[in-house]
């Protein structure tokens, strides 16, 4: 292999490889949610604060509803900006820049607005609103709006593993995909692999 860039092809990215970035950007967002959670809190007060002379555990947590939404509607824009400005930008995420995945058209074009918009609100827009619906009322903020979140995110991952070219429902609606990088083998490297046991 000499790594230069005719030995490059790209395949379709796999859903472990998907995952594996995705769970590398919620670690860079979940630090940035809770810088801007910090910023909210210090312009507007806390989202929730501590009664430590209330006499039960339900009476000492008081939410701040107005700052609570406040803070999922902020948290929200960042994903939509992280997610799908990256998309719009270079094609990837830093997650999926670090392994090697790339987020195009379904012609393999650079992804026009629209459709990382698009994308965005399909993988990550559920999960978005369900935290600004939880925290605008206590009547969401129950086991019924995550159990239809976490329905959907198993038909976008069952979608993606089912299709030959790994494209989710998502994927299919934005007319996106995702690519990884690989090696290509020349011939008599491919002949001599298979003879390896």
């Amino acid at each position: 292999m000499t790594g230069d860039d005719s030995s490059r092809t790209r395949c379709y990215a796999t859903v472990p490889d998907r995952l594996a970035a995705l769970l590398l950007d919620a670690v860079v967002l979940t630090v940035l949610a809770f810088v801007a959670a910090l910023v909210v809190s210090l312009a507007l007060g806390p989202a929730v604060e501590l009664d430590g002379g209330a006499e039960s555990v339900g009476d000492a947590v008081q939410t701040d509803r107005g700052v609570a939404v406040v803070d999922a509607l902020v948290v929200a824009a960042l994903g939509a900006l992280y997610f799908a400005g990256s998309w719009r930008r270079s094609g990837r995420t830093p997650g999926q820049r670090l392994l090697g995945l790339q987020v195009a058209s379904a012609t393999g074009e650079r992804l026009a607005t629209g459709q990382a918009l698009v994308r965005w609100l399909l993988a990550a827009g559920p999960f978005s609103l369900a935290a600004v619906l939880a925290a605008a009322s206590a009547t969401l903020d129950g086991p019924l709006l995550p159990a239809l979140v976490a329905a959907w995110y198993v038909l976008l991952l069952v979608t993606t593993a089912l299709q030959p070219e790994h494209r989710g429902l998502h994927d299919r609606v934005a007319r996106t995909a995702v690519g990884k990088a690989a090696v290509a083998w020349p011939v008599a490297a491919r002949g001599d692999a298979a003879g390896v046991r």
